[in-house]
């Protein structure tokens, strides 16, 4: 990897850090399942495969000086797309896995900050269609109540590994496939999921505006930093609580469960099923 003379390091000590910092990058840039021989940015260490919860964010970093890594490592989710719509949760170098959803950051918007900064259209386009199509399939599995709040199903669901969030709820879907809902497990109202899906429709809607212009446009970042803020703010206390009843609570006159506080729209909705 040619190390990009714009990072500039005063000491010898901190050049050699650079070096060992691009040396692992380079070591983690491999080819995996599907993907053809071309490489994508892996997580490293233990984890010799590329998640969708950080792989496509932290691509980003690459794009300056490796954009063909980035760009494969967004692609690599679009070529083992089902015809449903569904992402894999991760890719390895033999497989992919679908037992999770595991989104932290939306691709989509990952994707759209990418196609602006390496100024393709055909890629913007490619995201635009397939991240459309995974909108429909979380919507469609868990948005069962269409409150536009997702629900989380098992640990691996949201990345939080061995969080007491997750107590006594399985670590992946029944069957490896995040269709399904474990037996015997209520499921959660996410709001980090909840914030990923609304962060993507906001991305798809740039998207679908500026394909034709892939500069960035103003106040792109902010728009979709702010909508994520606010239904973090709009939904942190449903934080790993059940799902429960949309009615107002019989024992408690005036009272309403966090079900109808979702029902009355205190997250901000209408994007649900978006078509362009």
């Amino acid at each position: 990897m040619e190390i990009p003379d714009e990072i500039v390091v005063p000491s010898s000590e901190l050049e050699k850090l650079r070096e060992r910092a691009f040396a692992g990058l380079e070591r983690n840039c491999v080819p995996v399942f599907g993907s053809g021989g071309k490489r994508v940015l892996t997580e490293g260490g233990i984890y010799t495969g590329i998640w969708l919860e950080c792989g496509p964010h932290e691509s980003l970093t690459l794009a300056p000086f490796l954009p063909e890594v980035a760009l494969m490592s967004h692609r690599i989710f679009y070529l083992h797309q089902r015809e449903d719509g569904q992402f894999p949760a991760y890719i390895l170098g033999d497989r992919a896995g679908y037992s999770q959803i595991q989104q932290v950051v939306p691709i989509a918007a990952t994707a759209w900050e990418l196609a602006r900064m390496t100024g393709s259209g055909s890629f913007l386009q490619e995201s635009y269609e397939a991240c459309s199509r995974w909108e429909k399939w979380l919507v469609r599995h868990r948005d069962p109540r269409g409150l536009d709040l997702l629900e989380a199903w098992c640990e691996y669901d949201t990345g939080h590994d061995n969080s007491p969030r997750w107590k006594s709820v399985p670590k992946l879907c029944p069957r490896e496939e995040a269709r399904n809902c474990p037996d015997g497990v209520m499921p959660r109202f996410a709001p980090d999921l909840s914030a990923t899906l609304y962060g993507m429709r906001i991305a798809l809607s740039d998207g679908k505006r500026n394909r034709r212009n892939t500069a960035p446009p103003q106040n792109g970042h902010a728009a979709i930093s702010g909508n994520i803020v606010s239904i973090r703010s709009a939904n942190f206390i449903l934080t790993g609580f059940p799902v429960p009843d949309f009615a107002e609570s019989s024992e408690t006159p005036g009272s309403v469960s966090w079900g109808s506080m979702c029902h009355r729209k205190l997250l901000p909705t209408g994007f649900s099923g978006v078509t362009f």
